[in-house]
């Protein structure tokens, strides 16, 4: 996780958010230098470090959907996001796009997140 880029392009790291096969999450900060680029007193990962997530896999797709079979840009799936010990949940779409797969919300974003396929033919 990234904060958006500046007027600069320059984009500082946040952390990461790891999703567990148990279908639990937890977000470990990056501890780095505290900025308004990385205070993010407002992102949901940074309040919420820890909890459980659902998967909903858009229509065609599955658990084994082969990712090179999309065309950039495809909806895989929502995850829905709830923090331990419930409350306010967050759904984020995981978009297959160039050889990678990003996060991508309805709501404006604060930060930028996405990960290369762990194999794949150049």
């Amino acid at each position: 996780m990234s904060s958006l880029p500046d007027p600069n392009g320059m984009q500082n790291w946040l952390g990461e958010v790891r999703l567990r096969s148990d279908r639990t999450y937890r977000f470990k900060d990056s501890q780095g230098v505290r900025d308004p680029l990385t205070t993010q007193a407002d992102n949901f990962f940074k309040r919420y470090p820890s909890g459980a997530f659902e998967i909903e896999f858009a229509a065609g797709c599955t658990g084994e959907t082969i990712l090179e079979s999309l065309p950039d840009n495809s909806v895989l799936c929502r995850l829905v996001f709830t923090p331990k010990g419930g409350g306010q949940t967050i759904t984020y779409s995981i978009v297959a796009d160039d050889r990678k797969l990003r996060f991508r919300s309805d709501q404006t974003p604060t930060f930028d997140m996405d990960r290369f396929w762990r194999e794949f033919w150049l």
